[in-house]
């Protein structure tokens, strides 16, 4: 973790859970993360929207979305 990966979860997957390897850092740093985490907004952007909206029809149906889409 660092500084850019909580807030980007928050940014980009509206997550709602942190965790945080308590081997890898510092209590401090853990709490600056968790700080940044809870203080960063969801912007509701279109393509982050669209994202969580396909994860949930998977959690729901089981399909994954563009699964048969042609590369």
């Amino acid at each position: 973790w660092n500084m850019a990966t909580a807030t980007l979860a928050r940014e980009h997957n509206n997550a709602n859970v942190i965790s945080i390897g308590a081997r890898q850092h510092t209590i401090d740093e853990a709490v600056s993360f968790i700080d940044a985490f809870i203080a960063e907004p969801f912007p509701g952007d279109e393509r982050h929207v669209r994202r969580i909206a396909q994860l949930a029809e998977y959690e729901t149906t089981g399909d994954i979305a563009g699964k048969d889409v042609d590369r």
